[in-house]
């Protein structure tokens, strides 16, 4: 069939001619082709995959087949017509689809098909509020910034001050026979070596301790955020179920292998190495002879933290009036590996802080983030040592420094030249933030003072080379480029 993309506009067509050939009629014409009744069935009787704009002649509408009609219609004619007729084809195709809504005045009446109405959230069409960024908006922002970070810090820094510590390292000391502990328990890890360590009272300051005052130990290059280590441990049987199977996360350090019936009780490498050093901080008084140093009284509870104690520890329940010793041998609990003591021997004079529930175990089973770390040991107990018979009240409120001189009298035990580690002994007092950390403080005066140069050198450029807002929301295309 003819269409409007093969027509010769020097000779258009004509019927009579025989320019158009084999032209039928449309299957879906009727046979009276007159133009009224022509007209009134193309519009009742629309079929649009029958009729597609590609395949439509002039033929197809009847008021224009005469060939006298088509002769007196010039080429531009033609094309403007069947312009029109594909516009309202793509009208009648899109008001089908409900893209568009019809409102012309014969389907006015009809039933509009309803159209998805397109929030302006999804269309992106919201209202944005977009800031120009320039040379003068950065200094109102640092300046701000590097004052509160640098009050920050300094606050910081003012409480980690009031915070007094002192550490000792004790990797390398000896016993009263002057050999080194450490080659001592290395030849035989089950050898006992005592040394003493003196603190110098220059270390202390000149001034009492006041508040409370803790005692720590720190170990170095101990990688206890390690995998294998981490999971090596069985919380059930930690929660007192000792009659289960141990969890095979525990091996090698979940049963001996001899002894067939047993197993270790807290089994694991985390419990296995419980860090074991006996540290005894000592005083005297001046004008006391060095055989006069006691201990300070400290208390071996209220270490560890509720939750842990709460939640994830607790001793196998006694019945019949058994002891917690009983209990265990009768489970076939055996002490770890490497332990000198057994889980029922951590402390026989207080039956809430032994066994499960013991909490220096509590304190070592959480396990550190990183391979340099410090764990609370002791407490100087400010509160019940006035009950006890070598009771100090200077004691009272902090650790006296003025006519006092203090000692660590260390049960040698714990092995850490194996994987070059260091231990060391740290008393501290706490401040408002805790410990003494200067790093945080330090991290904020850093801060605070890049936000103060960043600060200054776009006040600089916005003095020197900057423009006023007018000025940058008045340039366009056709503004000329100045260096000046």
């Amino acid at each position: 069939m003819a269409n409007r993309d093969n027509f010769d506009h020097q000779n258009p067509p004509d019927k009579a001619d025989g320019l158009v050939e084999n032209i039928e009629s449309p299957p879906y014409f009727p046979e009276d082709t007159s133009s009224e009744n022509s007209s009134s069935y193309y519009d009742t009787n629309w079929n649009e995959n029958d009729y597609s704009a590609e395949q439509r002649t002039y033929e197809d509408f009847p008021d224009q087949t005469s060939s006298q009609g088509v002769q007196e219609m010039n080429y531009q004619d033609q094309e403007m017509y069947y312009q029109d007729q594909d516009q309202i084809y793509q009208e009648q195709e899109m008001i089908g689809q409900g893209m568009v809504e019809d409102t012309s005045t014969e389907n006015k009446n009809k039933s509009v098909v309803p159209t998805k109405k397109i929030s302006k959230f999804k269309a992106q069409k919201l209202a944005v509020w977009q800031p120009i960024i320039t040379a003068g908006s950065i200094p109102p922002v640092a300046f701000p910034c590097a004052v509160i970070y640098i009050a920050i810090g300094a606050a910081i820094l003012f409480f980690d001050h009031q915070v007094k510590e002192v550490s000792y390292d004790y990797t390398n000391c000896t016993n009263l026979d002057g050999k080194l502990c450490h080659e001592i328990i290395d030849k035989d890890p089950m050898a006992l070596c005592s040394c003493e360590v003196d603190l110098p009272a220059a270390d202390f300051g000149k001034e009492d301790w006041d508040g409370d005052t803790f005692i720590y130990y720190a170990l170095t290059e101990f990688y206890q955020n390690h995998r294998r280590y981490v999971i090596s441990r069985d919380d059930k049987q930690l929660l007192g179920n000792i009659n289960t199977e141990v969890d095979p996360e525990c091996a090698p350090f979940d049963k001996p292998k001899n002894d067939i019936g047993k197993f270790y009780a807290p089994c694991g490498a985390i419990a296995n190495s419980l860090f074991s050093d006996q540290i005894v901080l000592e005083y005297k008084t001046a004008g006391e002879d060095n055989n006069k140093f006691r201990p300070v009284q400290v208390s071996r509870k209220n270490i560890a933290w509720d939750s842990d104690k709460g939640n994830k520890f607790k001793n196998p329940e006694l019945e019949d009036g058994k002891t917690l010793q009983q209990v265990f041998e009768e489970a076939g609990a055996v002490k770890p590996r490497d332990w000198r003591l057994n889980i029922w021997e951590l402390d026989p004079t207080d039956p809430d802080n032994n066994g499960f529930m013991n909490e220096d175990l509590i304190v070592w089973m959480r396990a550190a983030a990183l391979p340099n770390f410090r764990k609370l040991y002791r407490r100087i107990d400010h509160d019940n040592e006035g009950s006890k018979p070598d009771y100090d009240s200077a004691f009272a409120s902090g650790l006296p420094v003025d006519g006092y001189s203090y000692r660590l009298n260390i049960d040698y035990r714990f092995r850490v030249k194996a994987f070059k580690g260091t231990k060391s002994v740290i008393i501290s007092t706490t401040s408002l933030l805790g410990g003494k950390n200067p790093f945080l403080g330090i991290a904020y005066i850093v801060v605070g003072c890049i936000c103060l140069i960043i600060g200054v050198i776009f006040l600089f450029i916005h003095l020197r080379f900057g423009r006023t807002l007018q000025e940058m929301l008045n340039i366009n295309a056709r503004t000329p480029y100045s260096s000046s």
